[in-house]
C-alpha cells in the first residue's frame, strides 16, 4: 500500500529539472546524515521528496550514484569556499595554512553530520560507484593541490601532491580525535593542526618566514 501511494503520489510544485535534481539531493543528504546507509531506501528519498519513485530514478539509476552524488556536491561546495579564504590571505604558506585549516574545523564545529558523512563516505560502498566516490575524493585532494602550488609554483609536482594528501589526511584524522576530546576549542585545535603540519611543509617555505 504504501510503495503503490508512493509510486503515485505526484509533485507537489512544478519544479525545473535542475531545481528537482538539488532538492532530491536535498532529502537524500538529510537521510544519509541522519539514517545509516543501508537504512536509506530510493522510496525514502521519494517520500521525502514527496515525488514518486520513477522521478528519483530519472534523476538517479541507484542509490549509490545518489550518495556519490551527495558527497560530490558537498566537497565541491568546500572546494570553492576554501579557495576562496585561501586566496584572500594576505601572508606566506603557513597563513594559508591556517586559515583553509580554520575554515576546515569551523566546518565540523557547524555542520558536524556533513562532516561526518564525508568522513565515513570511503566505507560506505564498493564496486564501480567505490570507485567513483574515491575519484572525488581525489579531486577534493588536487584542488588543495591547486591552491598550494598557487602559493609556491616553485616546488616540484610530486612533493606539492604529496603535500595535500598529508593536509587533508591530517585534517581529517584529527577531526575524528577532535570528536573525542568536546574540551578542546576550534583555536586549539586548529593549532594542533598547523604545528604537525608546518615541518613538512618546511619545502615550501622560505627560510625567513620560518619560526
Amino acid at each position: 500500500m504504501t510503495s503503490d501511494a508512493t509510486e503515485a503520489a505526484p509533485p507537489q510544485r512544478r519544479l525545473s529539472r535542475q531545481q528537482r535534481h538539488d532538492q532530491l539531493l536535498d532529502v537524500a543528504e538529510d537521510l544519509f546524515i541522519h539514517r545509516p546507509y543501508a537504512e536509506v531506501s530510493m522510496e525514502d528519498i521519494a517520500r521525502g521528496a514527496q515525488v514518486s519513485r520513477p522521478i528519483v530514478y530519472r534523476h538517479f539509476e541507484t542509490k549509490e550514484g545518489v550518495y556519490v552524488a551527495c558527497i560530490r556536491r558537498i566537497y565541491e561546495s568546500y572546494n570553492a569556499v576554501i579557495a576562496k579564504v585561501v586566496d584572500a590571505v594576505d601572508g606566506g604558506p603557513v597563513d594559508r595554512l591556517r586559515a583553509a585549516g580554520d575554515l576546515y574545523f569551523a566546518t565540523l564545529e557547524s555542520d558536524r553530520g556533513r562532516w561526518m558523512l564525508l568522513a565515513a563516505s570511503s566505507s560506505v560502498i564498493a564496486g564501480e560507484e567505490a570507485d567513483e566516490l574515491r575519484a572525488v575524493q581525489l579531486e577534493h585532494v588536487a584542488a588543495i593541490a591547486a591552491l598550494i602550488r598557487r602559493g609556491a609554483p616553485e616546488v616540484a609536482v610530486d612533493l606539492v601532491e604529496a603535500q595535500a594528501h598529508a593536509i587533508s589526511g591530517v585534517g581529517e584524522a584529527l577531526g575524528r580525535w577532535w570528536l573525542t576530546r568536546p574540551d578542546l576549542d576550534r583555536q586549539t585545535v586548529v593549532d594542533h593542526y598547523v604545528r604537525i603540519l608546518v615541518d613538512g611543509m618546511a619545502p615550501l617555505i622560505p627560510e625567513t618566514t620560518q619560526a
